[in-house]
C-alpha cells in the first residue's frame, strides 16, 4: 500500500495540472519511522487518450519484495476484489487518484468482510530532486502519519 502513489485529468491542458513525478530514485526513507521504506523506485507516466497513468516499481525494504503498480489518474474509483489465498478471505480495495495542483492525491479504502482494514489518504509531489510521499489515515484501525522522501 506504501509504495503508493499517485494521479488524475482528462484532457491534454490537464496533463499540465498533474505532476511529472517521473524519475528513478535510489533511497526512499521514512523520515517519521513509519514504513522501511525502499529502494531503486522508478516512477514513469503517460499521457494516453487524455488521462495520466503512473506506473510505480520499486522493492520494498521491509520485504525485500519488488512491485509494480499502476494508477490511473483520472479522478475516477476503481475497486478490485483479491482472494488471499491461505484463508480465501476476499479483500475489496477502492482506489481514486486525482491531481491537485502540482500533487498527485490517492485515496485508498480496504476491506474485508464488510470490515474496514484500512482508510488513508498519499500525497505526492516532486520537490526538486526528491519525491515527497506522505499518507495519513487508519490500518487496521491504528492511525498512521508517514512522510517518505525519495531520491
Amino acid at each position: 500500500m506504501k509504495a503508493l502513489l499517485l494521479s488524475t485529468l482528462l484532457s491534454t491542458s490537464a496533463f499540465a495540472a498533474c505532476p511529472d513525478l517521473s524519475g528513478k530514485y535510489a533511497a526512499c526513507r521514512s523520515i517519521t519511522g513509519d514504513s522501511a521504506g525502499s529502494t531503486d523506485m522508478v516512477v514513469t507516466q503517460v499521457l494516453k487518450n487524455g488521462v495520466v497513468t503512473y506506473t510505480i516499481t520499486a522493492t520494498d525494504n521491509g520485504t525485500n519484495e519488488r512491485t509494480t503498480d499502476t494508477y490511473r489518474a483520472d479522478g475516477r474509483s476503481y475497486t478490485t476484489t483479491e482472494t488471499m489465498p491461505d484463508t480465501d478471505l476476499k479483500i475489496v480495495t477502492t482506489i481514486n487518484v486525482s491531481c491537485v495542483g502540482n500533487t498527485a492525491v490517492q485515496r485508498l479504502v480496504a476491506s474485508a468482510e464488510g470490515q474496514e482494514m484500512a482508510n488513508v489518504v498519499s500525497t505526492m509531489a516532486k520537490v526538486g530532486k526528491q519525491l515527497i510521499n506522505e499518507t495519513v489515515g487508519t490500518i487496521f484501525g491504528s492511525a498512521i502519519a508517514d512522510k517518505v522522501i525519495c531520491e
